[in-house]
């Protein structure tokens, strides 16, 4: 959300994602979504997810008690733009976290400082939310989302690696990947008979050009916009004995059919090697 807080800075027509840059200020340009299909490629499944509450609430609530000094100390007022990251903020991929202003405590089961770790002490390495549902590995850069309706891998991948989620299995080839499944009903995903495919990665412009350890850009580039291939292969749970996958463009017209095996209550299937696309369709 603090990330992506806007779609374009302005209306005039441009030739490259990327966009105009405020006061001299460069890095907005990351902030811009437009026209990059890293970023809005995932909104689909992101808004779905969301809205329809696939994910369950936290089980526990944790307050992070704030002090009047720790609200108006100048130190850290607005003319301070490098604010330390709050401690006790690791603990947000675990549990439900509440702020609780002075004299006004809230309804937080437990309650830490804003300077304390807490419960993500015992995390060095990884991070379970508490509902068992969501994952996240700091040493082996990578996460997953595992819901009945929604799953998601995201992150860095060693080639060949299966990762096991709740009735889906996948083996992603490319390094770097954030790859989604999403039932487009009320049914989980193994009973489900359309499901959005949503597979992104890298993305840039033609012609950009960078230094040798891609820092700095020299040059925007321009149009059209150019996406990593993502490569991977998938085994799906599934109560349906004939499901096709479709390569679905940026239209969502069909552009072909991609090679898959529904047997014995699993769907088998790559992505990448036949009309490679952002999204997929599993149908019957």
């Amino acid at each position: 959300g603090a990330t992506l807080h806007t779609y374009r800075y302005r209306s005039l027509p441009a030739n490259a994602m990327g966009g105009t840059v405020l006061g001299g200020i460069k890095y907005r340009r990351n902030f811009e979504t437009f026209m990059d299909p890293a970023k809005f490629g995932m909104f689909y499944a992101a808004a779905v997810m969301f809205r329809r509450h696939d994910v369950a609430p936290a089980c526990k609530t944790l307050g992070i008690a704030l002090k009047d000094a720790d609200i108006f100390n100048p130190a850290h007022g607005m003319a301070n733009h490098n604010q330390p990251n709050i401690p006790a903020a690791l603990n947000c991929e675990k549990h439900r976290l509440e702020i609780e202003l002075p004299g006004r405590p809230g309804r937080a089961g437990a309650r830490i400082g804003p300077d304390e770790t807490g419960p993500a002490a015992a995390d060095a390495d990884t991070v379970t939310s508490d509902t068992g549902e969501m994952f996240r590995s700091w040493r082996d850069k990578y996460g997953w989302i595992d819901t009945p309706r929604s799953k998601a891998v995201y992150g860095f991948f060693q080639q060949g690696a299966p990762l096991e989620l709740k009735g889906l299995r996948c083996v992603i080839k490319t390094d770097f990947a954030a790859i989604a499944f999403t039932s487009l009903s009320d049914l989980p995903l193994a009973e489900a008979s359309q499901i959005l495919v949503t597979a992104v990665g890298r993305a840039d412009n033609t012609g950009a050009e960078y230094n040798d350890s891609h820092t700095a850009r020299y040059a925007m580039g321009h149009t059209p916009v150019i996406f990593e291939i993502i490569r991977a292969e998938f085994e799906m749970a599934t109560c349906h004995r004939h499901l096709k996958v479709w390569s679905v463009d940026q239209d969502g017209a069909y552009t072909g059919l991609v090679p898959g095996e529904a047997a014995g209550g699993k769907l088998k299937f790559k992505i990448g090697e036949t009309y490679p696309s952002i999204y997929y369709l599993i149908t019957r």
